[in-house]
Order: C-alpha cells, then structure tokens, then sequence
C-alpha cells in the first residue's frame, strides 16, 4: 500500500471508542446515501486500514469510511466509492 502502518480493525476493537475523547458507536455520524435510502452509520479514517469483516476474512482499505452494517459488524468503503455514489447528506434524526 503506502508504506505507512495500517490499523486493523474488527468488532470488538473499533476507533474511537474508548479513552479520552472517546466517541461511542452510537454516537458516530449516520449518512444517508444520495437519491435517499436508508442511513448508513461511518467514520472517516485517513490512511490505511484493515478491517475483519468475517471470522478470518479481512478487506484493506487505502484511504476511506470504516462503516457498521445494521448487526453492527464493521466494514471499509473506500474514498472513491463513497464520492461515486454523489453527495451523502449528514442524517439528522439519529
């Protein structure tokens, strides 16, 4: 990838969840895809990353959003992906 270190992320350990500063999941920002759709819930991470998305089963990321399906298991959408679908809009009622 890029030469930098690449967090690895999975269920149990997510990034901002603990420590001071913390923001809990429930409180990440949710987005609702453009042309409406249900919200999805994602926090942008700069850089690398890696996230376990089954038992064993990683995907890498090089720059993007670590996103929760709606059972709360973690997934990487990548930088270009996320624009390709056009303007996400924060969703306020969460």
């Amino acid at each position: 990838m890029t030469g930098l270190p690449v967090v690895r992320y999975t269920r149990e350990r997510l990034p901002l969840a603990s420590g001071p500063g913390a923001l809990a999941v429930e409180d990440w920002p949710r987005w609702t895809p453009p042309g409406g759709g249900n919200p999805i819930t994602a926090v942008r991470i700069f850089g690398p990353f890696e996230v376990e998305i089954d038992d064993g089963v990683s995907m890498t990321c090089p720059d993007g959003w670590l996103a929760l399906d709606p059972h709360g298991n973690p997934y990487a959408i990548p930088v270009d992906e996320f624009r390709r679908y056009g303007r996400w809009q924060p969703n306020e009622e969460h």
